[in-house]
């Protein structure tokens, strides 16, 4: 069951979005819509993969549901490269190897665990809306290391964003 402050932090997240969206309102480009939609599917279905591990979790334990996972994923993108790519692409430098296996671990392995353990300790729903910081700190870190420049309307999102953030991460007996 949805709690209220659960809901109160859901729209300041997605009003936070939806502003640092609207700054972007001068994006132009044939795939603009297509890029809108899949973006749209992408959340969706990472919303739903929440949604499954918080039933699945307890059943199986968030290593071992985390480890199926893991597999399922590297089955289908193994079955993915079989179809759209030669196997000479294979054939790279030892450095390529080397950063590749440690994004793997670093960028995708670790994350997963810390993901399904963070779900496990407080339930898929308030995971999900701490998610919403990932975009939130895209920007910061662009800012920081790129040297981008933060709009007054991203800097409102932010603020949104974070606010909702924060309401699940310091009232968590209020969610139960």
């Amino acid at each position: 069951k949805i709690k209220r402050v659960q809901v109160i932090a859901l729209l300041l997240t997605y009003s936070g979005m939806l502003v640092v969206f609207y700054d972007g309102h001068n994006a132009q480009g044939p795939n603009l819509v297509l890029g809108a939609i899949l973006i749209f599917l992408a959340a969706f279905t990472y919303a739903c993969y929440l949604i499954g591990t918080g039933f699945l979790i307890p059943r199986f334990g968030s290593v071992l549901y985390t480890c199926y996972v893991m597999i399922i994923a590297s089955v289908a993108i193994i079955i993915h490269f079989m179809f759209t790519n030669h196997i000479s692409s294979l054939d790279q430098p030892a450095i390529v190897w080397v950063y590749g296996a440690l994004m793997a671990v670093f960028a995708t392995v670790l994350p997963s665990f810390l993901i399904s353990e963070g779900i496990k300790l407080i339930g898929a729903g308030n995971a999900s809306i701490i998610a919403a910081i990932g975009p939130v700190s895209t920007i910061v870190l662009a800012y920081i290391f790129l040297n981008e420049s933060i709009s007054l309307v991203e800097g409102v999102g932010t603020i949104l964003v974070m606010g909702g953030v924060l309401l699940v991460s310091l009232n968590p007996k209020k969610q139960e």
